[in-house]
């Protein structure tokens, strides 16, 4: 019986919300970051090789994939931050930490905190998740584009939007037959990076959206340690007066 009742207590002081949506977190980063640095490594092929752009021309894609990874490093420990808070408001620990006075400020003021940043760093990664699935919607136009071409035609990509002359004056038609070919392979092959990218930033994106309903729930659970101990010593207070 004791050991149950101490499995119980340990249980109930663990945050499965928090570490599920952590794991989420996490591992969309660790795929996101993966599949983001061998998809920008393909595309800089694509523009050197094929497009035949100067290595001048085609740094913003190092500069963008760096950025980009590095902000997702970001959330991770964010995410890790908000784990670390979520077992401190969960069970006996939030009775031992968050009970009284100045802890249970602080932990209001921290669950606001992560609330505010989650739905910002969650708006963000929306807006990443959908720039990811329209460039995987032109990965498929180019695909379809190589695959219904005819024998000894040309590609042109200016039929897909793309001004000819808007870096350095690259011209976005490939005739020879060679370089089609090796272009089309290219493409074929960002279909897993495209893939992986933009599964990472879906998970990421769920991870935040699950974050915020865990905090919301923290930052209630708070709210109302506050309450039943402003009435507890209201409680003893009325004893008192009345012994």
């Amino acid at each position: 019986m004791g050991f149950k009742h101490r499995c119980n207590n340990c249980c109930r002081s663990i945050p499965f919300a928090s570490i599920f949506a952590t794991i989420l977190v996490v591992g969309g980063v660790v795929v996101f970051s993966l599949y983001l640095y061998d998809g920008m490594q393909t595309v800089k092929v694509i523009m050197s090789d094929h497009f035949l752009m100067s290595a001048d021309t085609i740094q913003w894609v190092d500069q963008l994939r760096t950025g980009l990874i590095a902000v997702a490093a970001v959330m991770a420990f964010c995410a890790l931050l908000k784990l670390l808070f979520g077992f401190m408001v969960t069970g006996r620990t939030r009775e031992d930490c968050c009970r009284r006075g100045c802890p249970n400020a602080c932990g209001k003021f921290m669950g606001g905190l992560f609330i505010l940043l989650t739905w910002l760093f969650h708006i963000v990664w929306l807006a990443v998740t959908c720039c990811a699935a329209v460039l995987l919607l032109a990965q498929m136009m180019m695909s379809s584009m190589c695959d219904l071409r005819e024998p000894g035609s040309c590609l042109d990509l200016t039929n897909y939007g793309i001004e000819t002359g808007s870096f350095n004056g690259t011209t976005y038609k490939i005739c020879d037959q060679d370089t089609i070919l090796a272009f089309c392979d290219d493409v074929d092959y960002m279909w897993v990076p495209g893939i992986g990218i933009l599964a990472g930033a879906a998970a990421i994106v769920l991870g935040f959206l699950h974050y915020m309903g865990t905090l919301t729930a923290n930052y209630v659970y708070l709210k109302k340690e506050e309450w039943f101990e402003e009435n507890y010593n209201q409680d003893m207070a009325m004893m008192h007066m009345k012994a």
